[in-house]
């Protein structure tokens, strides 16, 4: 009799190991595709944040570009007035 109890209590035992092993194997699961989202949310984010400062670099660029432009040809300007009127006076 004392056989029959162990291996009932063996085979409760056994079925308690196999339940908790499929809990815990369906909470990794659950946590693995909460991560996988939050992971692609994160690289959403992420590239929007990175479209976004690209955009406005390059505008700040461009006007810098155009400024630095303007900024050269009125000193060529200058530059050129200056000589003419030297050749004048001079």
């Amino acid at each position: 009799m004392s056989a029959f109890c162990d291996d009932a209590d063996v085979a409760d035992r056994l079925e308690n190991v196999k339940m908790r092993s499929q809990e815990t194997a369906d909470e990794f699961e659950t946590a693995r595709r909460r991560a996988k989202k939050c992971k692609q949310v994160f690289e959403r984010i992420r590239k929007e944040r990175f479209d976004r400062f690209m955009n406005c670099f390059e505008h700040v660029s461009n006007r810098i570009d155009d400024v630095y432009k303007v900024h050269l040809l009125s000193m060529f300007y200058i530059s050129s007035l200056c000589s003419s009127l030297a050749l004048l006076i001079g």
